[in-house]
């Protein structure tokens, strides 16, 4: 994961920075996406820094292309 996160990151950076530094305008990707979907969660832990200090952590994923699985589908 961290790696195929790393090299989206790389992709999405040269493009953002062909658009916003160099003005080029890029040719949209293709088709839009039947969903996208955004989980995000969030939970307290304790710092080490000293008793009664807690510091948040928190998550986020954005992806496409998922399928529902057959107890998700309408019947």
């Amino acid at each position: 994961m961290q790696r195929k996160g790393k090299v989206l990151r790389e992709e999405e950076d040269k493009k953002w920075q062909a658009t916003f530094e160099y003005g080029e305008a890029f040719e949209d990707e293709g088709e839009s996406k039947e969903i996208v979907v955004t989980e995000l969660d969030a939970t307290m832990v304790h710092s080490q820094e000293g008793k009664g200090k807690n510091i948040a952590v928190k998550l986020g994923v954005m992806y496409s292309g998922k399928e529902l699985g057959k107890r998700n589908c309408a019947k």
